[in-house]
């Protein structure tokens, strides 16, 4: 009975971290931004990418240290990989009230914690727009 529920509770959390994926794609559409999930040897669920900026997605149902390490690992691969360097790193958890640790540990990494799918692809649109204005001034 253990194992039975822990792989139902696995498969939940799957289910709902897909279903806030999709409900980031769709907030990323409305912001004219690309959402892309990335292949598992990326170790993080999704890039977003805008004209200019390039952030990476770690989606989990609460947020623990271990979705930390994979944004910070994910963020290594994806720059060897693409040979660009993520602008941000992004937790997006459920949890309304993370923990002090996680939230401690994102701000020590500049990871952004979010729980609102809005609130990032809008937060993500501005910044692009900002990087924009700054690729604009440079080649003027």
């Amino acid at each position: 009975m253990g194992r039975l529920s822990g792989d139902v509770g696995r498969l939940i959390g799957r289910l709902s971290e897909y279903h806030m994926g999709e409900r980031l794609a769709s907030f990323c559409d409305r912001y004219g931004l690309d959402y892309e999930p990335l292949p598992r040897e990326y170790r993080v669920d999704a890039v977003i990418t805008g004209r200019h900026v390039v952030a990476l997605v770690e989606i989990a149902e609460t947020g623990e240290e271990r979705d930390v390490e994979q944004l910070l690992d994910g963020a290594v691969i994806y720059e060897r990989r693409k040979g660009v360097k993520p602008h941000a790193l992004i937790l997006f958890t459920r949890a309304e009230e993370p923990s002090e640790r996680i939230i401690r540990l994102c701000e020590e990494h500049g990871i952004v914690l979010e729980t609102s799918p809005k609130r990032i692809a809008s937060r993500l649109a501005e910044l692009d727009e900002e990087m924009a204005g700054e690729a604009e001034e440079t080649s003027h």
